[in-house]
């Protein structure tokens, strides 16, 4: 290899013709040495190739494969790594390629690259609700997740026995352990929130009453109202629920949607903000460019480096709608996305000349939100691209708002119609034991001693209960009546 010419073709041809759809969860770094072990595509680098040799040609990490080394990650839990010494000749030795394959960890946040990924990989990788920790000798290695493994208190936590057997409890979360002889990993979930086991029955309850008022409709369609008989009370208290029950469905309903809608406009707002700083960089450096050629791995670079400061994925197209880069090259290279950007949002940019569109877009059974900004010419305002920037987050995240809500919703609601059942169960009661009263005094009335009835206030029943009274003395003025007239026959 000629050291006064430029290595770069070497790179991109190994990685063109070699490692474009193998090595997926890798990333790559590529060295050549001359025969005389010198850097040749980094010679600012220190290391020479016996520097690589002494690092990594060691028999504990040798492999089956010759000339081929790996270094498992710290505690097993860091990125592993694969070295390959790859000797070249010419008919006699001519320098050595050397391939490092870093194994790349997959965010959570990060949905494109698992779409890469075999369905039951992918699966293992839904790990947002549970956080681990790796100890060895007691001394943490490595964590993930929102707990705090580097609490005094995990040190009492890893002595007690029931943590490998049933789990412990501790600070909201559940923790259950596996020994595998000095190290220990430990799994934890957060607790189930009680408001959760709550709204868990509430929702039972709820959907009992709403079976029972459709058993209740189904009946009455196909038998006829005349057939049911309730009575008084039963109907009073039917109608105090009811009045309560609807609005309060109608009410949370409403409050759903509301709290939706503007959670969705917030979250919106949060994507244009981070968009719009997206675009500003690639503008300025699109525009510092835009009078020369632009050099396809200088872009892709500059994407690869924005995409990982910003923690996002960045898909930026040229105004004729191609893809221009991606940091995500091997979802449009497996042909999952289409190289072409979506016609709705060309035709919202490049046609109707808007500057920005946030669009709903589905991959398989993954939906999604992307959000499209023109980068234009600060001079002529000319599109000089259309950046896509897709957010995963909001569909999940929006779940998790409505869950909460509704639990809360259906807590307050249950309790309330309980309390509310209760209340009505005495008023109703408060309200017939008149008529049960005057029920009994109609029984037992006949032509002597009846009493007449006392009701305090004057209302509805009052004058029921008056005319009761007036019903009385008249019946105890013609029975005078009657008696009277009786005698007079007597004496004739």
């Amino acid at each position: 290899m000629d050291p006064s010419l430029s290595k770069e073709p070497i790179e991109q041809k190994i990685r063109k013709a070699y490692l474009v759809n193998n090595f997926d969860q890798y990333e790559i770094f590529i060295s050549a040495f001359s025969k005389g072990g010198r850097n040749l595509l980094n010679r600012g680098s220190g290391d020479t190739l016996d520097d690589y040799r002494f690092r990594y040609m060691k028999s504990d990490l040798a492999t089956n494969v010759r000339s081929l080394f790996l270094m498992k990650g710290k505690g097993g839990t860091g990125e592993n790594k694969y070295i390959a010494f790859i000797n070249l000749y010419s008919e006699t030795y001519i320098g050595t390629i050397v391939i490092e394959l870093v194994q790349q960890r997959l965010q959570p946040g990060s949905i494109f690259p698992k779409l890469l990924l075999d369905e039951k990989f992918a699966e293992d990788l839904n790990a947002e609700n549970f956080g681990y920790a790796i100890f060895k000798d007691k001394i943490l290695q490595f964590s993930f997740g929102h707990y705090n493994y580097r609490s005094p208190e995990i040190q009492n936590l890893l002595s007690q026995s029931s943590l490998f057997t049933n789990g412990v409890f501790k600070n909201n979360y559940h923790h259950i352990g596996l020994k595998d002889g000095n190290n220990i990993i430990i799994v934890s979930s957060e607790k189930y929130p009680n408001t959760y086991i709550l709204a868990d029955v509430a929702l039972f309850f709820v959907a009992y009453l709403i079976l029972t008022l459709l058993s209740i409709l189904v009946f009455w369609i196909f038998n006829g109202i005349t057939r049911f008989r309730f009575n008084y009370s039963a109907k009073l208290q039917f109608y105090l629920n009811f009045a309560f029950f609807f609005p309060m469905l109608i009410i949370s309903i409403i409050t759903v949607g509301l709290l939706s809608n503007s959670y969705s406009e917030d979250l919106h707002r949060q994507y244009f903000e981070k968009a719009t700083i997206i675009r500003d960089n690639l503008s300025s450096y699109l525009q510092d460019r835009k009078s020369e050629e632009l050099d396809q791995e200088e872009l892709s670079n500059e994407v690869y480096q924005l995409a990982g400061n910003t923690n996002t994925d960045i898909n930026l197209y040229l105004p004729t709608g191609k893809l221009l880069a991606t940091n995500q090259p091997n979802i449009f290279e497996k042909k999952i996305l289409t190289e072409y950007i979506n016609p709705k949002a060309f035709a919202e940019i490049v046609e109707v000349q808007n500057n920005h569109l946030i669009l709903d877009e589905q991959v398989g059974l993954l939906n999604y939100k992307t959000v499209y900004l023109a980068l234009r010419d600060k001079e002529q305002q000319q599109i000089l691209g259309i950046i896509a920037i897709p957010f995963f987050e909001s569909e999940s995240e929006l779940h998790k708002l409505i869950v909460e809500v509704f639990s809360n919703i259906l807590n307050v609601f249950v309790l309330i119609f309980i309390l509310f059942l209760i209340v009505s169960y005495f008023v109703s009661k408060r309200l017939t034991d008149p008529f049960r009263l005057l029920t009994q005094k109609l029984r037992t009335t006949d032509l002597e001693n009846n009493e007449p009835m006392a009701w305090p206030v004057k209302d509805e029943i009052g004058l029921l209960i008056n005319e009761y009274n007036n019903m009385l003395f008249k019946l105890e003025a013609s029975l005078k009546i009657l008696a009277s007239n009786e005698k007079e026959s007597a004496w004739k």
